[in-house]
C-alpha cells in the first residue's frame, strides 16, 4: 500500500513538472512578469474633395493632405476630451502647462496615417489615422521625484 501512494505522488510532481515546463517554453509561467499593453487605439476619419489647384495633377494630393489635417483635428479633439485619473481632462491640463500641451501636439502632429483612399466618382479623398491613447495617458502619469536633500 505504501509504494502504491508513493507511485501515485510521484506521478502528480511528474505532471506537475511537465506542466511547469511547457507553460515556461510558451512564455506563460516566466519568473519575469510580462507587462505588455495592449494598443488603446483612436481611430478617426476625415474626406476632402478636390479642389482646384495651381499645378495641374496636384488635386489628388492637396485632397489628401486637407483630409489629414482635418483628422487630425478632430484626433486632437478626442484626445483634449479624454478623461485623467485625476477627473481632469487633457484639455483642462495642457491649458495650464506649455510642456505637456507640445507633446501632446507633437503625438497628433505623428499619429499614423493608417489608411486612404481615393473616391474618383465623387472627386475625394478619404483619410484614416490613429493614435494610440497609451501613450497619451503615459504622458499624464506622475513621475518619482528624488528625494530632497
Amino acid at each position: 500500500m505504501p509504494e502504491n501512494d508513493r507511485v501515485k505522488r510521484s506521478r502528480v510532481s511528474c505532471v506537475a513538472l511537465l506542466v511547469t515546463v511547457a507553460l515556461a517554453m510558451i512564455g506563460c509561467a516566466t519568473m519575469t512578469p510580462s507587462h505588455k499593453v495592449e494598443p488603446d487605439w483612436c481611430l478617426v476619419t476625415a474626406s476632402a474633395p478636390y479642389r482646384p489647384v495651381e499645378k495641374p495633377g496636384m488635386q489628388r494630393r492637396e485632397a489628401q493632405n486637407d483630409a489629414e489635417q482635418l483628422a487630425r483635428r478632430e484626433l486632437l479633439n478626442r484626445v483634449g476630451a479624454l478623461r485623467l485619473p485625476s477627473g481632469q481632462t487633457v484639455n483642462d491640463v495642457i491649458a495650464r502647462d506649455t510642456r505637456l500641451r507640445a507633446e501632446v501636439l507633437q503625438l497628433v502632429r505623428t499619429a499614423e496615417v493608417y489608411d486612404w483612399r481615393v473616391n474618383p466618382q465623387h472627386e475625394c479623398v478619404q483619410v484614416w489615422v490613429r493614435l494610440d491613447l497609451n501613450r497619451v495617458r503615459a504622458l499624464f502619469q506622475p513621475t518619482e521625484q528624488p528625494p530632497s536633500r
